[in-house]
This record gives structure tokens, C-alpha cells and sequence, in this order.
């Protein structure tokens, strides 16, 4: 089993993670991929991104999970058809901001996912942002 962690800013908060032990726990075990879009929102968008996700994979490493990760396109649904086009996963987390504060929610990336996807796609929310 394989999950992919679509996220940027959430990587931040606890959500993401608790989601994945979760899954691990009910799939018994795998590992995960996270892509991280590189945000041309962020001063140094390449650094800023480069820094959330070694710290994710280090953090999912930490919690005894294999976690892999690379930079995606500063389109999150671009970023997802790409990492789709590369392997096969059996569940797609994707993390966004709250509500009113998240981008890719207002872009309809859930739905639109959820379209190219055929597997389980799951929106977590984070209080981060």
C-alpha cells in the first residue's frame, strides 16, 4: 500500500500526519509519497519548498512510516496528474487550508481529483494558516 500526500502550507500542521497513521493503521501499514507544489506565493519559492517537504518526509520517517517526496508543479492539479502518471497509490490525502483561506479549494482541486483518480480521495483540512 501507498498513499500520496498532495499538500504545501498544511504540511505545517498535525492533520496531515494524524490522516496517514490513521490509514497506515486501517490498510496495516505502506508507505507514502508527498508532493509538495512549489508555491510562487513564497519569497524563495523552490527553497520554501524544498524545506516543507524534507521536513515532512523527516517527520513521517519519524513516526516509523517510509515517506518519499518531490517538488511538483506550482499548478497543485498539474502536480497531481504528474505524480499519478508515475505510480500507483491506493489513497490520495490532500491537505489544504482552512476554508475561506484555501486557494485549491476555491479552484475545486477535491472534485477535479476525485475525477482523475481511482482511488479514495481524501480533503484534510489544517487549523494552520
Amino acid at each position: 500500500m501507498k498513499a500520496l500526500v498532495l499538500s504545501n502550507l498544511p504540511l505545517e500542521g498535525e492533520e496531515v500526519y494524524a490522516a496517514v497513521a490513521e490509514h497506515r493503521r486501517d490498510s496495516g501499514g505502506g508507505d507514502v509519497h508527498v508532493v509538495v507544489p512549489v508555491s510562487l506565493r513564497d519569497h524563495h519559492p523552490w527553497e520554501a519548498a524544498r524545506q516543507r517537504l524534507e521536513s515532512a518526509t523527516s517527520r513521517f520517517q519519524a513516526m516509523g512510516i517510509h515517506a518519499t517526496g518531490v517538488l511538483g508543479d506550482s499548478d497543485p492539479y498539474r502536480a497531481l496528474q504528474d505524480a499519478l502518471e508515475l505510480d500507483v497509490y491506493d489513497r490520495i490525502f490532500i491537505t489544504t487550508l482552512r476554508k475561506d483561506a484555501s486557494r485549491w479549494l476555491r479552484m475545486d482541486l477535491l472534485s477535479r481529483a476525485t475525477r482523475l483518480a481511482d482511488v479514495p480521495v481524501e480533503h484534510v483540512a489544517t487549523a494552520s494558516g
